[in-house]
């Protein structure tokens, strides 16, 4: 079978643009559907400050690589329509907008304004076209309306009562003083000065130009006029000369949407239902939905500053195709498979891919020959590749032994003939001419011109696997082996390394000679350097991308090519034997994968050759999706720098105009400002720098980050914010300088307040003589008011020690008081039983009371204890995630039967089915539970019902809290009672509606245990209903694994 491709030609042009040598399906290829309000792209343009700008049906989207962001109707003043059909950058930086159903707009100076607006026929109008004449005015084709015109800011129909008054205008194409109008069932036709006429040409090819519906038209660098048609394909109009192209030529869709020009003059053309083409020297290449574009429907085409095409598709999204490194070659291009083992370089120049299950494949200038068991091959997987010295290619497979092909014919090799295997890994011809095969579980065999023998190797070898063979510098025959290390044959086994001797991995999966006889050696664990019979090893640790190097191939620059699982990698040889001698601790890497244009990072390894050098100096890799190949030479870098732009200003969280000098006043606390750099090629390696003159000594390294945040800068400075960027290959853009702004003064810090106050320092000198001289006259006085002034702050201070010192005497009584209760009740049982005795029930009975009692005691104790703590600063929390929602059940349980005792029902309330969860103490938190709950029940009223309730929510900041409501029906609390419940010796007792005991330091332990665990605690009540308790503590971070 034979397939047109572009293998040929490989050189790569000299601007980043799309190599017409190589086939569409050979290009990156990126889609964006999902990040667009709607799939229908129907317009594409990059304006000069490098933002590209996508026309949908649901709005205007501006993209710059890394974000994308929409305009429409809704969202934006000067947009009157979300459907944008036409994009148009003007000679003045504008970006005219043609919508359907909202006229023009235009967008300048970061703001958008409907032109059309307030006119009589435009306003409401369908926009299908813009262009820019000569002279800057706007060429405006419209649906039913004819042809407009608009000097400054005059609005005039073209052919305002002739055919084309009443015409949808399609296309527009200014070439020079004339402008070239393409209609809806009316044609082509040409406007000179305000005179429309309609195209004509007596070829009678051109005559359906003259009345069908003109899509698209385009003016190539050649001067040449091509026009899209509406089902009559494509046009080529050289002064009279017509040329039509259609399917019959290889256009593939009759109907011409989209018609662009890219940087090497090749023709693209979108197609309505066929997909995309390209017209390159006469040759057609062709590519559509079913090989990975969005939409076979191409409404737009685009090349942007970098060389890559964007084609907006209806129904598909947005497709990019950028140019790559490498050149792939996989089913797409024609291989039987995209798994590939082998790859060799033909003496004639062509290649020989083995694949699996595709056979083998034989690329040769533009065309791809396969070959597999229907032409004869032992089978059609092709594991090894080689061709010997007479020019007969031996062709390895996986278990159907080995074939030579030779003069058109193909024989057979197998275990009959005397492999001892019949998966063939590896071929080799040794500089004496002598063939050897390496095999699967059967070690390396020899070939004498009929037959193979087995290497004589006493046993060693016989169940070996042999991955990979060559020569070391004398000649000898070398073996690596699947997990045995490397082997040197001669007349049986003389010797083998290991990683005992030090050889980076026993598996062995390829070997490269140099001309002093040095083998580099690519193993499973790293590269190894055999020189001398001495070894040297190279891992990541030195620098090595990766460890497990599949092939070594070098250029002719004296770097190794190594592939592997994620890609390929190059390193200096210089650098590693610096690294060998210890002058240097690290090499290099320059690692290259899918982003570099191979269809698959993943390389292949364990049949060989699994890369190649060709004559020309390019390097080919097997990979798990066809083969990819690169001109090391030709690595072409990025020098388009990003498009720097600055987006917005927040100055203390307020959006503020860019483009304007900013005075602030000295109360700046936080200054932000937003930049992005334009750049679509790897818009994730883009890298900016910034600087606040006035401010910053030095650029600031920002990395990928696109804001830069100032605070407290000081006052009465300018200050002037610059930005630059740069793309993926270190190419920096100018500096942008953009926000200017100045922060004013305080007035203490003004030069006026300064003079002030030295004219008031000395107008208070002078008044200090005469003041000086009445003090003196009046000291008597003052040190008698004096005296009486302390005298009264002794009295104040004595007063207040006798108020606090009754205080303690109050509390210290009502602490006796709680305590002598339990005491004398635990007293009175325990006489009860020494007395009377007591059975089982009453034993019971008593036993509760005194535990009670004790408990009572005991609260009281630990409420003396924890007031000391925090009054002496020593009380230290064990804080935990810990489920809130076990936390409130437990301390429900312990105070149910209180509220048993006083008919009370304790009700549990919680905001949702997922845990809340917060970081807290949980001894001391339980003590903040039990006392809420435990006052809830003590003043409520009797057979009423206690409510805990438990949510997570956010507070006012926007940050998750852990809150729990602990609500009572009782009386409520006063409201000038509720500002001081939480100190201490307030005591609820006090209130004239509760006679439950209280030492007055619960409330004032709960405020402070919450505030340690940086919540907050407040009551909310009026009288006659009921009081809430409400905790709020931050809530945890982790709710996957929670303490109870």
């Amino acid at each position: 079978m034979v397939v047109a491709m572009g293998l040929a030609a490989f050189v790569p042009p000299a601007a980043l643009a799309l190599d017409p040598a190589k086939l569409p399906s050979q290009y990156i290829h990126d889609r964006w559907q999902d990040e667009l309000p709607q799939s229908h792209v129907q317009s594409l343009l990059q304006t000069r400050d490098g933002y590209l700008w996508i026309a949908t049906q649901e709005g205007l989207v501006r993209f710059d690589g890394h974000r994308f962001v929409v305009f429409d109707a809704r969202n934006t003043d000067g947009l009157a329509s979300s459907f944008v059909r036409t994009l148009l950058e003007g000679s003045d930086g504008s970006l005219w907008i043609g919508t359907r159903g909202g006229g023009v707009s235009r967008y300048r100076n970061r703001a958008f304004e409907q032109v059309t607006a307030g006119h009589p026929v435009l306003a409401e109008a369908s926009i299908h076209a813009l262009a820019e004449g000569p002279g800057g005015e706007l060429w405006v084709g419209t649906g039913d309306q004819g042809l407009w015109r608009l000097d400054g800011e005059d609005w005039r129909q073209v052919d305002a009562h002739g055919p084309l008054a009443g015409a949808t205008v399609l296309s527009l194409l200014p070439t020079g003083s004339k402008l070239w109008v393409g209609t809806r069932k009316q044609g082509l036709g040409l406007v000179e000065g305000d005179r429309f006429t309609a195209w004509s040409n007596p070829d009678p090819k051109a005559a359906m130009l003259a009345h069908e519906s003109i899509l698209s038209l385009l003016e190539d660098r050649a001067g040449t006029i091509w026009v899209g048609t509406l089902g009559h394909g494509l046009a080529r109009l050289e002064g009279d000369d017509v040329r039509l192209f259609t399917s019959a030529d290889g256009l593939p869709g009759e109907s011409v949407k989209a018609l662009l020009e890219d940087h090497d003059g090749n023709l693209w053309i979108g197609t309505y239902g066929g997909g995309l083409a390209r017209l390159t020297a006469g040759r057609w290449s062709r590519w559509n939905a079913g090989e990975g574009l969005g939409s076979d429907v191409v409404l737009s085409l685009f090349e942007d500053r970098e060389g890559s095409l964007w084609i907006g598709t209806e129904g598909g999204g947005l497709d990019r195709l950028m140019d790559g490194t490498f050149t792939p070659v996989g089913t797409p291009e024609g291989l039987g498979a995209n798994y590939v083992w082998s790859v060799l370089a033909d003496r004639d120049g062509s290649l020989w891919v083995g694949t699996e299950g595709g056979g083998l494949a034989h690329l040769d200038g533009g065309a791809i020959d396969l070959l597999g068991t229907a032409g004869g091959l032992a089978s059609d997987s092709v594991t090894a590749l080689w061709q010997d010295r007479d020019g007969a290619l031996w062709v390895g497979t996986r278990d159907a032994g080995l074939d030579r092909l030779r003069d058109g014919r193909i024989e057979h090799f197998t275990t009959a003939q005397g492999l001892t295997g019949q998966t063939v890994l590896t071929l080799y011809q040794d500089p004496a001419g002598e063939l050897w095969a390496g095999t699967l579980n059967g070690g390396v065999d020899s070939f004498d011109g009929r037959r193979f023998a087995p290497v004589e190797s006493a046993g060693m070898l016989d169940e070996m696997t042999v991955l990979a063979l060559g020569s070391d510098g004398s000649g000898n025959l070398l073996a690596g082996t699947n997990g045995q290390g490397l082997i040197r044959l001669g007349d049986g086994v003389q010797r083998t390394w290991t990683t005992a001797d030090g050889l980076a991995h026993d598996t062995v999966l390829t070997l490269l000679g140099d001309e002093d006889g040095t083998v580099w050696i690519g193993t499973y664990g790293g590269l190894s350097r055999l020189r001398e019979g001495e070894l040297t090893s190279f891992t990541t640790d030195q620098g090595l991308f990766s460890d497990v190097i599949f092939q070594i191939l070098e250029d002719d620059r004296g770097r190794l090519w190594m592939s592997c699982n994620q890609g390929v990698f190059a390193v200096a040889k210089e650098e590693l034997e610096e690294v060998a001698a210890g002058r240097r601790e690290r090499v290099e890497s320059l690692r290259l994968g899918a982003a570099d244009g191979m269809r698959s990072a993943e390389c292949n390894g364990g049949g060989q050759p699994s890369g190649v050098r060709t004559a020309d100096g390019w390097l080919w890799f097997a990979t798990v999706r066809g083969i990819a190949g690169l001109a090391p030479d030709a690595i072409r870098r990025n020098l388009v720098p990003p498009g720097v732009v600055i987006e917005s200003v927040l100055v203390d969280g307020e959006a503020r105009p860019v483009d304007q000098p900013l005075d602030l006043g000295p109360g700046l606390e936080r200054l932000e400002i937003f930049y992005t750099g334009a750049s679509f090629r790897s818009p994730s390696r883009v890298r900016f720098r910034y600087r606040l003159e006035g401010f910053d000594r030095d650029w600031i390294d920002a990395g990928d980050q696109r804001r830069a945040t100032y605070t407290n800068l000081p006052t009465g400075r300018r200050y002037r914010f610059d930005v630059m960027a740069a793309n993926e290959d270190g190419v920096w853009s100018p500096v942008v300088s953009g926000v200017e702004l100045s922060i004013a003064r305080h007035v203490w810090e003004t030069p006026w307040f300064v003079l002030l106050v030295l004219v008031a320092a000395a107008m208070l000198a002078r008044l200090a003589y005469g003041l000086r001289v009445r003090q003196l006259l009046h000291r008597t006085q003052e040190l008698e008011a004096k005296v009486a002034e302390r005298t009264a702050e002794v009295v104040a201070q004595r007063d207040e020690l006798e108020q606090l010192n009754q205080v303690k005497s109050e509390f210290l009584a009502i602490a006796a008081h709680d305590i002598k209760n339990p005491l004398s009740l635990i007293f009175g049982y325990a006489g009860l039983i020494a007395d009377r005795g007591a059975d089982n029930r009453n034993l019971r009975a008593i036993g509760s009371s005194i535990g009670a009692s004790v408990s009572r005691i005991l609260n009281i104790v630990k409420d003396l204890l924890d007031t000391t703590a925090i009054e002496s600063g020593k009380l230290t929390l064990h804080v935990e995630d810990t489920d809130l929602e076990e936390a409130v059940a437990l301390a429900l349980e312990r105070n149910r039967p209180l509220a048993a005792e006083r008919e009370i029902q304790l009700a549990f309330e919680t905001g949702g089915d997922d845990p809340v969860a917060a970081p807290v103490d949980r001894e001391r938190f339980g003590r903040v539970l039990d006392n809420l709950v435990g006052n809830a029940i003590k003043y409520t009223h009797r057979r009423t019902t206690v409510t805990v309730r438990l949510e997570q929510r956010q507070d006012s900041s926007g940050t998750p809290v852990a809150r729990m409501e602990i609500h009572d029906e009782g009386p409520g609390i006063a409201e000038e009672a509720q500002g001081r419940i939480f100190e201490r010796f307030e005591r609820l007792a006090d209130q004239p509606y509760s006679r439950a005991p209280s030492t007055g330091l619960g409330l004032s332990i709960v405020k402070h245990f919450v505030e340690l665990h940086h919540g907050r605690v407040w009551v909310e009540s009026h009288p006659g209903q009921g009081s809430t308790f409400i905790v709020e503590v931050p809530a945890a971070q982790d709710r996957s694994s929670l303490s109870t």
